[in-house]
């Protein structure tokens, strides 16, 4: 009984995820941004990091580094700042890593416990080693903070 109701309680849990952060996404957050603030922009096609210089109603002013960009808001369709969320994201990688070196851990634990000891520290090595490997690969997933979305 519990393992079908999960997934039904997974997809009722992100949609309203999904509509607790779609509501904030107005262009009136894009409005707030300060000056100087390190932005990524998609519009007309085009995908252009840069530097927040000013936003109005109707449009948007980035200093990329081979120069200023204007991008009306009609045709402006998303944007993001930086999250600065490494910690959180090396957790989750170790998380990950943990979990990827359980499996080869036990099997080594298994093998080295039939050949005279020192399974225990197989196991330990082999997470240590996945652990690290996915906190590194987390930490330097920086991610990014979506801010708008056209509707």
């Amino acid at each position: 009984m519990v393992q079908k109701a999960m997934p039904r309680f997974i997809l009722l849990l992100l949609s309203a995820l999904v509509c607790a952060f779609g509501a904030s996404l107005e262009w009136n957050t894009v409005r707030a941004l300060p000056a100087g603030q390190p932005v990524q922009v998609s519009y007309a096609k085009q995908l252009v990091t840069g530097q927040l210089v000013s936003v109005a109603a109707d449009q948007m002013v980035i200093r990329t580094k081979t120069g200023g960009v204007t991008a009306a808001r009609v045709d402006v369709k998303k944007v993001w700042t930086p999250a600065h969320r490494r910690g959180r994201n090396a957790a989750i990688g170790a998380a990950i890593g943990l979990a990827a070196g359980l499996a080869p851990g036990m099997i080594g634990r298994l093998r080295f416990n039939n050949e005279g000891g020192g399974s225990g520290k197989v196991l330990a090595a082999t997470l240590a080693i996945t652990g690290g490997i996915g906190a590194g690969l987390g930490a330097l997933n920086r991610g990014r903070d979506l801010v708008y979305k056209r509707p």
